[in-house]
């Protein structure tokens, strides 16, 4: 049977040949199918695997070799057969192997979708990956293999994010699994990230060893981009170690070899040799092999290679390294139209591809497509943007654009940084910058010079030095000032082209032109008459030389000659406007002003009627022409001529500067001061900085502030033209004259002001500049008279002697200069600008003031003398007066320190006194508690008075206690038989055994005691109140605490002194009382029983209102307070002596 003819029965034997064994159902036998004898229809082997309901896993394996043997048809057709429904249901339980199906088509589907070129078609397969692999994860939606599956389609799709998700899911779960490690390191590699990429090749070779010689590929190509070689090479040969065809490797020994410093051509050339007899058709090895026969310069063969590149290829990126290398080829050859086509076509395929984008750039350039140009180079700048080369390219193309001045200056300059050796940048540079900053361009081009000569040194087959390199050169050092460098650059340029000087050829013509410029601002008129003569007289009709030999006879005073030179041009050019404007400017220069109209006139009717130059030359003339009309209505009717000259002017030419500040000059002329202030404000803001022109404007618009009385602003700006005029960092031209004539304007604003000294001191700058302008000397003495006036002027009361010296000498130094002067005489050397006549009245005037101010000065002298006589006596006096309040204040600062320290003394007293008075009070109280105690002890002792003296104190205590109590302060008493106001101060019954002690502190000195205990007690709240002040903030310093504790220790004393003898009286009380035996003093730790008793004792004695009572409480609850830290019996004693207080 057919069955029979394709299976046959395998045992236990081992074959040689790769077979696939498939189980019998019901029975320990397999039957064996040879991998190399594989059926084409395979619809019968499919039976055998249904009948025998075969694991998926042999589908999966006889899909696979027909894979390997290039049956692709038939490895999808068993897949779809193993993943049909009605077979699922027979295998429900091989869930792995199903995904295994399932991964299989998504992966086979997303290489059919990465070759693809039709986007529709590739999203297509796209999808179908997508669907088999959502069919896997309703399976197993943690199956490892489908995530890594997916995530390589990510990667095609172009979602490296999404991808590296993928990826680290996996990893994550298994961080050892060897397809989501070689898939991050494939993004990572895309990104740039190849040390990132390098350690996860690394950890996938470690943990599988045994993985695919390709693997090893990633090494080296993450080696070779961090600039590795030795490593990548290293990398490289391994590979071919363990799989000695693999053609990847060779391609990368021979890039090794060719890049590298110390590389070996021909050991690059032996391998893709090698690689290419391997792989012919191999795209990496056919553009390689195409690269290193376009340095060779076969250019046949790099062509044709890489055209077979192209052709044996799907992939993208290898099609646009192949057209890349193609375009480069015939851009090389000068074949621009293929050259653009396949850079094209390269950043078609691949539009990342940088340097088909620049070169495809360059032919956009070369195409005059410059908006297109600018936009490739733009994403080259993008992908690298220190690139010197596209850098010099795009700052070339945007100096094009004169509103794009700046980008190009910005991207040629970075140029420049980036490539220091590159000539071409610095000359595109120089070029730019010529007009916006000649001394940077001037440095540019000496750069590139620099740069070329270094070259031509170092290598004799390089191009030489263009002449006109050394012509922008020298023209650069001309317009600078630096005429002998410049002169030295334009002969070199004229050696370079090969000719001599005096042969004058038609290509020199400009460089000596400029030669002879460059003599004639030398002020070597002679040398640069004869290279003009030479032009013109081999050349013509070269005009400019002949405007030239009319402007060197015009500095030489040849008025007559310069005409005849600009006739001649005329001659043959009849309306050449230079030279009519030449000729017109002759005129002007002789004051010719009818003959100048005539010629500016004739460029307006003849050339340009609205000729800008002419214009304002006919205002000028008219503006100048009013100077010699003695008529107002003329010098009106001039005035609006010229007015209107400068306005046609403007509406022409907004922005002229001289029509303006003409304009503006006439409203200065006819009065409207405002209007011309505006006009020049206006100009000024409008003037180019560093323009010659701005100086100008400053000067008229300081008049216009000076003619409206604005003094300040007036100096303000005469002192800005000045500095600018001395700066020598200005680079301005100014002369002599130029800078006296400002001089002379800010003294006259100085002198408008009344600033004398400043106007001097102008005037006496101008004559150290030009000691022989007479006139500087005359308006020096008629600063030095007027100063004088001044100083004589002033009030009595503020001038001074030295005022009016001062006066007197700058009187005596005008009329000796006014007396100079008017005895001068004109001649050929002496040129007078100034009136002698008035020279000599102003000297006669001064010598008049002069006899008034010494006159002045004599009276002032004697004033000022009388003034200083009194004011030392005032002097005297108030030293006197000082000396004896110090002696006053010294004897008050004695008498108080003394008192401060009787002050302190007595405090010290007062504090002790407090404490024995405190002592004693308590004894006595501690005493009379045993008395009670003990009443045989008590009668004891108080038998010992007997019985009369007893009663007869007791009576006599009444009395005092009664009087005691009364407000009126009456010496009599009633009090023997009177009753006590409060049943409190009622005597206890039983208790007149205490009565001889309280007879003790009630005798007469105890009226001493309670004054005594009560302005004691007014003086401390005083203190207390003194003590709690606030401080002020900040804290007072130390001078303050001292002063507020003299004044609380001033008013203890003189409390201390109203309380007098009280204190004696005190003093013996405190004896009376002590006389306690020691025996009986109180015992060591104060009870709550004790401080009650002695309370009571204190009441028992004095009675409840008396202040000796209260002065005992308080005592009393500060030291058992303190001792027993009994606060609320404290607090209690407090409360009472309040209410005795309020009672008193």
């Amino acid at each position: 049977s057919p069955r029979d003819s394709l299976l046959c029965v395998a045992g236990p034997q081992i074959m040689s040949r790769p077979s696939i064994l498939i189980p019998i159902s019901g029975s320990h036998e397999s039957v064996e199918i040879f991998v190399d004898e594989l059926p084409d229809d395979v619809e019968e082997l499919l039976e055998v695997l249904r009948a025998e309901l075969a694991p998926l896993e042999v589908w999966l394996k006889l899909a696979v070799e027909y894979y390997k043997q290039g049956k692709v048809n038939i490895f999808v057709y068993i897949l779809e057969q193993g993943t049909d429904p009605e077979m699922e249901a027979y295998y429900t339980e091989s869930k792995a192997e199903r995904v295994a199906f399932f991964n299989a088509l998504a992966s086979y589907y997303t290489q059919l979708g990465a070759r693809e070129r039709d986007k529709k078609k590739k999203e297509e397969h796209f999808d179908r990956a997508t669907g088999f692999f959502n069919k896997a994860d309703r399976i197993n939606p943690i199956d490892p293999l489908s995530w890594v599956g997916k995530g390589v389609l990510m990667i095609y799709r172009g979602k490296m994010d999404n991808a590296q998700s993928n990826f680290e899911t996996v990893l994550e779960q298994s961080p050892n699994y060897v397809p989501a490690l070689l898939g991050k390191a494939c993004i990572m590699y895309s990104k740039e990230k190849y040390k990132d990429a390098l350690e996860l090749y690394q950890k996938a070779i470690q943990t599988n060893p045994a993985c695919p010689a390709t693997v090893r590929l990633g090494l080296g190509y993450c080696y070779a981009r961090m600039d590795k070689p030795a490593l990548a090479k290293q990398a490289f040969q391994r590979v071919l170690q363990l799989e000695d065809d693999n053609v990847e490797a060779l391609v990368g020994l021979a890039v090794m070899e060719i890049n590298g410093r110390d590389g070996d051509l021909k050991t690059a050339a032996a391998d893709l040799k090698r690689a290419y007899d391997i792989r012919s058709d191999h795209p990496m090895v056919l553009n390689h092999l195409s690269n290193f026969f376009f340095f060779k310069k076969e250019y046949g063969k790099a062509v044709a290679l890489a055209l077979s590149a192209f052709q044996n290829t799907e992939a993208a990126q290898l099609k646009a390294e192949s057209c890349y290398f193609l375009a480069r080829t015939y851009h090389a050859q000068d074949d621009y139209e293929n050259a653009y086509k396949y850079y094209f076509q390269a950043v078609k395929h691949q539009p990342e591809h940088i340097l088909a984008q620049y070169g495809l750039g360059l032919m956009f350039v070369q195409r005059e497509e410059n908006d297109k140009a600018v936009q490739a180079l733009e994403k080259v700048l993008a992908a690298h943007p220190n690139d010197s080369s596209t850098l010099r390219v795009l700052g070339s193309l945007f100096a094009q654009r004169e509103a794009s001045h700046e980008k190009a200056r910005n991207y040629l300059r970075k140029a420049t940084e980036l490539a220091k050796d590159d000539a071409e940048a610095w000359m595109e540079l120089a070029q730019l910058l010529e007009r916006s900053d000649p001394v940077g361009a001037l440095k540019a081009y000496q750069n590139a010079l620099s740069i070329l000569l270094k070259r031509t040194e170092s290598d004799s087959d390089a191009p030489p030095i263009p002449g006109a390199l050394y012509v922008n050169i020298g023209a650069l050092q001309h317009m600078a000032g630096e005429t002998d460098e410049a002169i030295q650059c334009y002969l070199k340029a004229i050696d370079l082209s090969g000719h001599e000087l005096n042969e004058f050829r038609s290509t020199d013509v400009t460089t000596i032109y400029n030669l002879a410029r460059a003599y004639e601002e030398k002020g070597d008129l002679d040398r640069a008459e004869e290279l003009h003569k030479g032009l013109v007289h081999a050349h013509p009709h070269y005009v400019d030389s002949y405007l030239r030999l009319g402007s060197i006879a015009q500095q030489r005073g040849q008025a007559d000659v310069a005409c005849r030179w600009f006739e001649q041009v005329l001659q043959f050019q009849t309306d050449h406007v230079g030279a009519v404007t030449l000729l017109g400017n002759a005129h002007l220069a002789k004051e010719e002003w009818q003959p100048a109209q005539k010629r500016f006139e004739r460029i307006l009717a003849a050339a340009d009627k609205n000729d800008p130059y002419s214009l304002l030359a006919l205002g000028n003339i008219y503006y100048q022409a009013k100077f010699k009309m003695d008529d107002p209505e003329k010098v009106k009717k001039y005035l609006k001529l010229a007015k209107d000259f400068y306005t046609r002017v403007l509406d022409k030419h907004p922005a002229n500067l001289y029509a303006a500040t003409g304009l503006a000059i006439i409203f200065a002329e006819r009065g409207d001061l405002k209007e011309a202030r505006e006009f020049f404000a206006q100009v000024r803001e409008a003037t180019p900085k560093g323009s010659g022109h701005i100086y100008d404007v400053l000067v008229n618009l300081a008049h216009v502030h000076l003619a409206q009385g604005m003094h300040s602003n007036a100096v303000h700006l005469y002192q800005t033209c000045l500095r600018s005029y001395t700066d020598q960092t200005t680079h301005t031209t100014h002369t002599t004259k130029d800078i006296t004539t400002i001089l002379d304007f800010l003294a006259l604003a100085y002198f408008d002001w009344g600033k004398f000294e400043e106007c001097k001191e102008s005037l006496q700058r101008a004559i150290h500049l030009a000691p022989g302008d007479l006139t500087q000397w005359f308006n020096l003495a008629l600063a030095q008279g007027e100063h004088a006036s001044s100083l004589m002027r002033k009030e009595a009361r503020v001038r001074t002697v030295g005022d009016l010296d001062v006066a007197v000498q700058e009187l005596e130094g005008a009329i000796r200069t006014f007396e100079w002067l008017g005895g001068l005489q004109k001649g050929p050397n002496v040129k007078i600008f100034y009136s002698v006549n008035k020279a000599q009245k102003n000297a006669t005037k001064l010598k008049d003031l002069l006899g008034q101010a010494q006159k002045l000065r004599t009276t002032e002298s004697e004033r000022e003398s009388s003034r200083e006589a009194l004011r030392l006596e005032q002097t005297a006096q108030l030293e006197a007066m000082r000396r004896e309040r110090e002696r006053v204040k010294e004897e008050e600062e004695r008498r108080k320190a003394e008192r401060l320290e009787e002050l302190e003394r007595l405090a010290e007293e007062d504090q002790r006194r407090s404490e024995e008075l405190g002592k004693t009070i308590m004894l006595e109280g501690t005493r009379k508690s045993r008395a009670r105690h003990d009443p045989d002890q008590d009668g004891e002792q108080d038998g010992e008075a007997g019985p009369s003296k007893k009663k007869g104190r007791k009576g006599k205590g009444k009395g005092r206690k009664k009087k005691a109590n009364q407000d009126d302060g009456e010496d009599g008493g009633e009090g023997n038989g009177s009753e006590p106001d409060t049943p409190e101060e009622a005597i206890p019954e039983g208790e007149g055994e205490g009565e001889e002690e309280e007879e003790r502190l009630q005798d007469p000195r105890g009226e001493g005691l309670r004054k005594l205990a009560s302005e004691r007690k007014a003086n401390k709240k005083r203190r207390s109140k003194n003590d709690e002040e606030p401080e002020a903030d900040g804290g007072d310093d130390e001078g303050t605490k001292k002063r507020r504790k003299g004044k609380r220790l001033s008013k203890r004393a003189d409390a201390d002194d109203q309380e007098g003898t009280g204190a004696d009286q005190e003093d013996t009380s405190t004896l009376a009382i002590d006389d306690v035996s020691e025996s009986e003093a109180a015992p060591q730790g104060p009870t709550r029983g004790d401080l009650r008793e002695q309370i009571r004792a204190a009441i028992d004695a004095h009675g409840k209102d008396n202040v000796t009572t209260k002065l005992i409480m308080n005592h009393l609850s500060d030291h058992f307070g303190e001792s027993l830290n009994l606060e609320e019996h404290k607090q209690f004693i407090k409360d009472q002596a309040l209410k005795i207080l309020e009672a008193e």
